[in-house]
Order: structure tokens, then sequence, then C-alpha cells
């Protein structure tokens, strides 16, 4: 059901919980039918984490052509507002995200001018945010997740819609792959004490590390077209690990 609100993740940590409410309970899940162990569960609910960041990022292309973006908000507009964010993080919990909401906005709209190469466009996109402004304050917010959350990234949806490469865009796979690339990490980190049972339920781990290993190679250009290329060496890798009994 949360899959269907259409919205950006505000942060990070609510990304991690939609992974590990989806992906690794599907992993407990399988876990019931190969061992009960409490190691296989720490490592199922790191890699469930692992997984949902990976589709996250993965699905960015396809989203960004249906013109949504579903990146978390928080890493987002760090790249544009750096001293803004930071601002928001020392204000009460009860007001911060309202903060986060109008500098995002601000953002948003300052760049406009940057992001198109004519005027009439850009008068068409300021004339979006009056109109979309006019319809929240009528409690009817057009359905499209920036003006139902009244907040935009640093890295600007126009910016992922656009399919930009630049660094602040670049930067955000970044942060994001880290953290994936960080619950990977961890999830091996007490392999040793995971039983040989339960490794054919992480299997999957290869094709997470395939990915955010040829994200690095093209410098964390998520558009780049080589990443829709299928590794042909990943049924080998998958059969090597299983064999070798590890994730």
């Amino acid at each position: 059901e949360k899959d269907l609100d259409d919205r950006a993740y505000r942060n990070l940590q609510e990304l991690e919980k939609y992974s590990e409410n989806t992906q690794s309970s599907l992993l407990y899940l399988l876990l019931e039918c190969l061992v009960k162990n409490v190691h296989a569960d720490h490592a199922a609910s790191h890699i469930g984490k692992a997984q949902g960041i990976v589709t996250c990022l993965r699905a960015t292309p396809y989203h960004s052509s249906r013109r949504k973006v579903y990146l978390p908000m928080d890493i987002c507009m760090l790249s544009r507002d750096y001293e803004g964010f930071l601002s928001c993080l020392l204000l009460p919990e009860e007001a911060r995200r309202s903060s986060l909401a109008l500098r995002a906005f601000n953002v948003e709209l300052a760049q406009v001018k940057d992001s198109v190469s004519q005027k009439t466009i850009g008068l068409m996109r300021m004339q979006f945010w009056k109109t979309a402004l006019d319809e929240i304050y009528r409690d009817d917010p057009p359905n499209q997740p920036v003006s139902t959350e009244l907040w935009r990234h640093g890295a600007s949806q126009e910016d992922f819609i656009r399919g930009s490469r630049e660094k602040n865009v670049r930067d955000v796979v970044y942060d994001i792959a880290s953290q994936a690339h960080v619950h990977l990490e961890h999830a091996r980190s007490f392999s040793h004490d995971v039983p040989a049972a339960a490794t054919p339920a992480f299997i999957h781990t290869v094709a997470l590390e395939d990915y955010l290993q040829r994200v690095r190679k093209v410098d964390f250009d998520v558009f780049h077209k080589s990443l829709l290329n299928r590794n042909p060496l990943l049924p080998f890798q998958l059969y090597l690990r299983s064999w070798k009994k590890t994730y």
C-alpha cells in the first residue's frame, strides 16, 4: 500500500525502512524454508536494504522517463543547498519537514532560469508552480510528488528527468550507492556466523555488487547506457559464488 503513495522518500532512512519491510521480509520467508538462525536474519536485514536501495537507483532512468523521481529528498537537497540543509537539521522535528519543503521549493524556482533554453519554457514552468500553489491551498494538489510534498531536490527533479550527468546528480547517486555498499559489507562482516545452508538465499548479492561496481566505473552516472546492458558473466559468477557457499 505504501508503494501506491506515489511520492519520493523523505530521507534515506525511509527508503531503508521500506526496503526492510519488502525485500528483507521476502528473505526472512525464504530463510524459513532453509534454516533458522539469528545471524542469517541479521544478514537478511542488511541485504534486503541494499537490494531496495539498488533497485531504487536502477529504476531512476525509467522513472525519470515518466517524469517522476523517487530518490531520497534529504540527499538530493544536500547537493544544492548544503547550508540550508544543515540549518534545517537543527530545527525541532515538527518544523523540520516544512522547512525542508520551503527551502527545496526555493531551489526549484531559483534554477528555472538556468535549466531552460527559452524564456517561454521558463514562464510555463513558473506558471505551473503558481497553479500548483493555488491548488495546494484549495487542498487539491496535483498528482505529482513535488507538488504534493511542496519540496524539491537540490539536484532538482528536472535534473533527473533530463537525464543530467552533472556532478550534483552524480553526487546524489554516489551517496545512495555508498549506503547500499555499506549494508552489503555489514552483512558480509559476520558471514562466518551464518550457516552455509542460508547462503542460497543471499546469492543475489552478486547481482547487487555487479551493479554497484558498474555504476562506480561510470563515475556514478546512473543514466550511462552501459548500465542497461546485462553482464554476460553474471551466470558464471552466480554459480561460482554458489559453489563456494559464500555471499
